[in-house]
């Protein structure tokens, strides 16, 4: 999501969706992961994508003083195969920090 504040600042959230608590992170040495658990390299990949979006608010000059870009990790919760060929889940869960947060930061 990309939201122009009144001063003309960009903000870029970037929401990503897992079964996974995005608190519980997989250490790289970890040979095997729990499967609630994000994994190291998938976080390390949030952070290249979140560097992407910074070079490309500086390739347009953008004002980037006051810039948030940040990851809002949303956990879908009691996610189930069901019959008919449907996922389903009982509800979500946006992980900390929360989003107001990240778009109020001073």
């Amino acid at each position: 999501m990309l939201v122009i504040d009144p001063n003309g600042t960009p903000h870029i959230v970037d929401y990503k969706v897992s079964p996974a608590d995005f608190q519980k992170q997989s250490s790289k040495e970890k040979k095997v992961t729990d499967p609630d658990d994000y994994s190291a390299a998938k976080v390390l990949a949030f952070d290249y994508q979140l560097s992407t979006y910074a070079r490309m608010l500086r390739t347009y000059n953008a004002n980037f003083h006051d810039t948030t870009i940040a990851v809002a990790p949303i956990q879908l919760l009691d996610l189930k195969w069901n019959k008919g060929n449907k996922w389903t889940f009982g509800n979500i869960e946006l992980n900390k920090p929360p989003l107001e947060e990240l778009l109020t930061s001073d």
